[in-house]
């Protein structure tokens, strides 16, 4: 779990809270969307470009990372909702 300051969301009924919760990972999964998309679309324009020194990969050292941890959390963020649409099906 993580730090979370819930003075207002305690204040709310059960009800209102799923549907906050349900808010906030919409907004979540749309930031993560366009995080991931523009993360590939920068690899793809600075492919060809390196580093003077080491002779690396610019993409691999500055966008790879930001693509590899947006797409992880993205797959979680789906995961977690199939997981729980499959578990409401079986009541």
């Amino acid at each position: 779990k993580h730090f979370r300051i819930d003075i207002l969301k305690d204040k709310l009924s059960e009800k209102s809270r799923k549907i906050l919760d349900v808010i906030n990972d919409i907004i979540i999964l749309i930031t993560l969307i366009v995080i991931t998309y523009s993360s590939f679309i920068a690899m793809k324009i600075n492919f060809s470009m390196s580093t003077m020194a080491l002779n690396f990969p610019i993409p691999f050292a500055y966008y790879l990372p930001v693509l590899i941890g947006s797409a992880s959390m993205l797959f979680y963020l789906l995961y977690k909702y199939v997981k729980l649409i499959k578990e409401r099906q079986k009541l």
